[in-house]
């Protein structure tokens, strides 16, 4: 590996995923670090001596999602949103909780490729 590949140019990306246009931020390692409590959970669990400790394990569905925050423009307009999710904004002005909400509802193939997208498993090009 050459060493400028050891860093992502964070300039945004287009990518189709079944036809439809999607627009991205490539994922950096410091993305992840900044989601880390967004996708962590605290749980307590009891050590071999019956001592409770605390230890944080990922939710790999938030994980997930925390992903497709790096979406910036999607193929769908305000109208086709509300029949989503009954809510009428357009896609850059929803919190990231409602495109949790509008993400959900994908068929789950599509999901996973607008996961791998955003990864870079896909194919993209640069705007």
């Amino acid at each position: 590996m050459e060493k400028k590949e050891f860093f992502i140019n964070e300039e945004t990306r287009k990518g189709k995923v079944d036809g439809q246009e999607f627009e991205y931020k490539p994922l950096t390692g410091g993305d992840e670090l900044d989601w880390h409590d967004d996708y962590t959970e605290t749980h307590i669990e009891k050590d071999d001596d019956g001592n409770e400790i605390k230890v944080r394990k990922s939710n790999i569905k938030k994980l997930a999602f925390c992903k497709l925050r790096n979406i910036t423009k999607i193929p769908f307009n305000k109208e086709e949103i509300k029949g989503i999710i009954k809510i009428e904004k357009e896609y850059p002005d929803l919190s990231n909780d409602e495109k949790d909400s509008l993400f959900n509802k994908l068929d789950s193939k599509i999901l996973q490729k607008l996961i791998d997208l955003v990864s870079g498993d896909l194919k993209s090009k640069k705007n």
